[in-house]
Order: C-alpha cells, then structure tokens, then sequence
C-alpha cells in the first residue's frame, strides 16, 4: 500500500511540474510575440516618418528643378524658332526632301492599297454567293462586310445597271376614299443581298453628292412617267410625294435640279411634293425654310415627314405645305393615341393639312377621320394601286 500511494504522488508530482512549465513555456512565448509585434509596428512607424520627413525635404528642389525644365525647353523653343529662318537654305532643302520622300512613299502605298483592296472586292463578289446566308439579320447590319466607300461604289453600279425600282403607296382622300396622289419610294433590287429598301442604302449618298442627284432625278423621272400614264378620265390630276434627306434638300443645284425634270417630263404645276423628316428639318430649320421658298416659288410643294415633335413656332417658321403623321399602332397603345391627336390639332390649329400615313386597319382610318385627317394612305393597298386606277380609267371612258 505505501508503494501505491508514493508512485501515485510521484505521478501527481510530475504531472504538476509539467504543467507548470507548459504555462511558464506558454506565457513567455506569448510575451516575446508581443514584444516582436510591438518592435516591428514602432520599426514601420518609425520609417515612415523617416521617409515623410525626407520628401518633405527633397520637394521644393524637385519642384525647382522641374520648372527650370519646363522654363528652359521653353526658352529653347523660342530660340529656334527665332534662329531658323536664319540658318540659311539647308534645313529648307532638308525638309523639302523629307518631304518628297513621304509623299512618293505615301503614293506608293496609297496604289498598293488600291490593287489589295480591288483584289480583295474581287474574290469578296466571287465567294459571297457560295457563303451560307445569316438569318434574322436586322436591316442597319447590311453593309458591315463592306466598307462605306465600296458601298457608295457598288450602289453606282447598281444604278448604271438598272438594279433600281420604284414601289408607288396610294395617298387616299378621308372623305371617300379617293386617289389623290401617290408616294414614289425607291428601292433596289440586289443581286446578292436581296431587296432593299431606302433606308438600308440612302444615309451612303452623304458621302457623294452626286449619287443622290442620280438617284433623285431617277424617282422623279419614274414617278412622272408612272402618272402621265395612269393621268386622264376620272383620274384626274394625281400628286407625287418623294422623300428626300436632309443633304439633298440642302443641294444647292436641287430647284434646278426639280425645275428641269418637271420641264421635261411636262408634269402641271402643283403636283410635285418633296418631303424631309422632321428630325432632319429640325438641324437646320433656318436653311430648310428658305429652301421650302425656293420650291415653292417653282410650283414644288413641300412636307413635313413624321411630324410629331416640332413646335407651332417652327412649323409656322418653316411654312410647309402640309405634314404627315404616322398612325401606327395608335388605336392599340393609348401613349400613341394621346400623341397622334395632340400632333394633329397642333397642325389644325395653323391650318396645315394632314396626311395619316402607315395606317393598316379600318379602325386606324376610322380615327384619322374623326381627327379631320384629309389624307390617309394605307399601306396594305399598295398591291391594288394599279386596279384601281385602270377600274377608275374604263368607267370613265365607258
């Protein structure tokens, strides 16, 4: 029994000793960590204000420096540009050379660019047909495999071949649903990419004037000679309405340009319309009211396309002839039905006809006469055009 107990105390012992040194070994670490932290935190501390005093110290000479710099290659500038007219005809020979180095590279390089570029048009036409064709591709992505200038190239070929069409859209009266006019819109018949219609190729003849003289004198051409041909008998006079853009409304040679085609097409008087959309009248209101003067003063009517926004101030300032106003979707959404009939008083109120355009329902025409729309042209009807005007032509012979 004494055995026992004395390795049981002896354990007891040991066990306590042990455990006593763990926490001695345990509280010294933990102060020697702290000690370390707190030497290392006074170290950074320390220099960085070491290195806040140097900078202090080192600013004003480098901001001297710096303005010395900045001061002399100033008076350096002076200098020579007062000392080198005086240096005699070398640096002018000099430069004259340099000069004529870079423009005979920039020639050389200029050719080469056209060859590849000419090239590359080539084999694009030559393997554009054998090219899977992409699907739901919106109509402003059309020309993004070519550049803007190939484009306006391509679009005078189309041109000279005769790749161009004209679609007629009837101009109805509200009251009985009478043919008054027609809108002549061109289009192109692609021989890749399909038909195309105005908006997808008029914004490139910006680029070149002449391309969109052409293109106006070739609806001009075409919409007389298609009412020269339909005119007589109950028919009557008819109007042709032709949208421009705002760079061929601006064209200085456009009255002459409008006066000789009426002239050789022998149309009457009165009976031409050109009209501009609102958007584009509004960049150059004072320009575009003295052009609507000058057509005026040679029988040429103008309009206001997709009125909606302009203000009775500037339509009176501009003085149109009449505007249009789209109808779509204005019996089914009540935010369109509330802006066509504020746009159509605003235009009453100055007495300026109106033309409804895109309407496609009864109950859109219904609306634009109730509104005292005294036009209204359905674009559904466009097929019939033609029908209706030969039906028109025997009745009144017969």
């Amino acid at each position: 029994r004494w055995s026992v107990l004395a390795v049981a105390h002896v354990s007891a012992t040991t066990a306590r000793g042990v455990r006593m040194a763990a926490v001695a070994l345990g509280r010294s670490t933990g102060a020697t960590g702290r000690a370390l932290w707190r030497a290392v935190a006074a170290t950074s501390v320390a220099l960085w204000r070491a290195v806040r005093a140097v900078g202090r110290v080192l600013r004003p000479p480098v901001v001297l420096l710096g303005r010395g710099i900045a001061a002399g290659a100033f008076a350096l500038g002076l200098v020579l540009a007062w000392l080198w007219p005086l240096l005699g005809p070398v640096p002018g020979a000099i430069g004259r050379r340099f000069g004529r180095a870079l423009a005979a590279a920039g020639r050389a390089l200029g050719a080469r660019g056209r060859v590849a570029g000419h090239r590359a048009r080539v084999v694009l036409r030559r393997i554009e047909p054998y090219l899977p064709k992409r699907r739901n591709t919106p109509r402003h992505t059309a020309w993004r495999d070519l550049s803007h200038v190939d484009s306006v190239a391509e679009l005078r070929l189309g041109i000279e071949a005769g790749e161009l069409r004209v679609q007629y859209l009837p101009g109805q009266r509200s009251g009985d649903g009478a043919v008054t006019g027609v809108e002549a819109r061109v289009q192109w018949q692609h021989p890749r990419k399909g038909l195309l219609e105005a908006d997808q190729f008029m914004p490139l003849t910006t680029a070149d004037p002449e391309v969109g003289r052409t293109l106006l004198r070739f609806v001009l051409a075409e919409g007389a000679r298609f009412l020269v041909e339909q005119r007589g008998g109950a028919v009557g006079q008819l109007s042709l309405f032709v949208g421009v853009t705002l760079e061929q409304l601006l064209d200085p040679d456009l009255p002459a340009l409008v006066r000789s085609s009426i002239a050789e097409t022998r149309l009457p008087a009165g009976c031409v319309e050109l009209g501009v959309l609102e958007r584009d009248a509004m960049r150059a209101i004072v320009d575009v009211a003295s052009v609507f003067e000058e057509l005026a003063a040679v029988g040429v009517a103008s309009v206001i396309d997709e009125y909606g926004d302009m203000t009775v101030d500037q339509l009176q300032q501009l003085r149109p002839s009449s505007v249009r106003v789209s109808f779509r979707a204005s019996t089914k959404n009540y935010n369109a039905w509330h802006f066509v009939t504020r746009t159509v008083k605003a235009a009453a109120s100055i007495e300026l006809p109106v033309t409804a355009t895109g309407v496609k329902t009864r109950e859109e025409i219904d609306f634009a006469r109730s509104l005292g729309c005294q036009r209204f042209q359905d674009e559904t009807a466009a097929e019939g055009l033609l029908e209706w005007l030969r039906d028109e032509s025997d009745a009144a012979a017969a």
